[in-house]
């Protein structure tokens, strides 16, 4: 499997990745240390959260649901701003499947189907759009490095780099690597998340029969349901930025001028902004 973004093996944050160095069709590549993405910093430790603010990370979106952000609570990065953004509201997912035991239930039955309609939810429902054009309005309007994230990095961290690349005119290729990289790092993590499904499962008296793979891991499956929402909505992700999310030719030239650099210039500067070891 190609890599695409850089992975940073932080102790405490699980799947961090910097989008740095990605080529893009204006024959630039995306700058070092400014497009950060993760999972949850619900465990971060203080060595981390320092190495995250001397790598210049100004602001943290949070795209998880309230009910996660309440229980797994982000640490803060030092003299950063926490921006709660969510993709889904709780109301959102138990209408999905007609209430929340409900959703639990279809999840048993039809783990693999229930994640795409999920996935094309999260490009069409109104809060998801919502979400989507804040997340575009803090990559332009706020200064520093932004680290966006959700639970695992996996799925709505997915599409809001999806969205971000489309932008920034990476190319489909690269954007669809990008996704599914998330997999080379999961490994690690699918025995804690494993328990953690398996435990929801049992509050509700529902036994997984289905593939629980299919909530551990970035699947081709998902990233086509959402493609094939964005064409039904707006042709391409190009016109679902534009037809959308609203934003301008101006905008996108704004958010290239502000994140993209030449190819030597960002050779440079990534050596310069690796993460340096921080006092404890």
């Amino acid at each position: 499997m190609d890599e695409v973004s850089v992975y940073l093996p932080f102790d405490s944050i699980h799947n961090c990745r910097d989008l740095a160095g990605i080529k893009t069709c204006h024959h630039k590549v995306i700058k070092p240390g400014m497009l950060i993405r993760s999972g949850h910093l619900g465990h971060a430790n203080r060595q981390d959260l320092l190495t995250l603010q001397g790598m210049g990370i100004k602001n943290v979106v949070d795209l998880r649901t309230t009910w996660e952000t309440t229980f797994f609570p982000d640490h803060p990065v030092p003299e950063s701003t926490y921006i709660h953004d969510p993709v889904y509201r709780e109301t959102d997912l138990s209408q999905d499947a007609g209430g929340q035991a409900e959703l639990v239930e279809e999840a048993a039955k039809d783990s693999r189907q229930l994640m795409c309609s999920m996935y094309a939810s999260s490009m069409s429902d109104k809060d998801a759009i919502a979400a989507w054009k804040e997340f575009f309005n803090i990559l332009k309007n706020n200064e520093g490095g932004i680290l966006f994230h959700c639970t695992q990095g996996k799925d709505r961290t997915g599409m809001a780099a999806m969205l971000l690349e489309t932008a920034l005119g990476v190319s489909p290729e690269d954007r669809l690597k990008d996704y599914l990289q998330t997999n080379l790092y999961m490994v690690k993590e699918a025995n804690k998340d494993e328990k953690l499904v398996q435990k929801v499962a049992e509050n509700f008296e529902v036994t997984l029969d289905d593939d629980i793979d299919s909530y551990l891991y970035a699947h081709k499956s998902y990233y086509d349901a959402a493609q094939n929402k964005v064409i039904e909505m707006a042709g391409s992700w190009e016109g679902y930025l534009i037809q959308i999310l609203g934003l301008t030719e101006e905008d996108l030239k704004v958010l290239q001028e502000k994140f993209l650099i030449d190819e030597k210039e960002a050779a440079k500067e990534m050596k310069a902004s690796q993460p340096a070891d921080q006092p404890v």
